[in-house]
């Protein structure tokens, strides 16, 4: 997941800034070969070559690391796990379908969905194997 991440936001910095990887190669400092690596995702870069981005790409880590939240139209949570019967009720994102691992977050943590929950009093109860 981690260097899926940095490849799409590595090709989003380089689109927002028009910039080519090759470019970016030689503001980073890395070989063209390098950077079209991490952009295809072939290979797990170290945090020295994090940190080689951050500084050739003038941002910050949180900035390369984490996903850009695109995705400012909220969606209402409908959905609600039970992962086992009788315990606990943990929400579904409606973006990405993942179960959520606490209520009333503004955002989803792997995708990055806006959540609205409005509509989490009266969600749909999916029960153990009903995935």
């Amino acid at each position: 997941m981690f260097s899926e991440n940095l490849s799409v936001r590595v090709l989003q910095i380089l689109d927002s800034k028009d910039m080519s990887y090759e470019v970016a190669a030689e503001l980073c400092g890395m070989s063209p070969r390098n950077m079209g690596n991490i952009i295809r995702n072939r290979v797990q870069p170290k945090l020295f070559t994090v940190e080689k981005l951050c500084n050739g790409l003038e941002v910050t880590p949180n900035e390369l690391l984490l996903e850009k939240r695109s995705k400012q139209t909220p969606k209402k949570v409908t959905m609600v796990k039970a992962l086992c019967s009788g315990g606990s009720y943990y929400p579904v994102c409606p973006g990405c379908q993942i179960t959520l691992e606490r209520e009333y977050q503004n955002y989803c943590d792997r995708c990055g969905q806006r959540l609205d929950w409005s509509g989490f009093d009266t969600a749909i109860v999916l029960l153990p194997g009903m995935d």
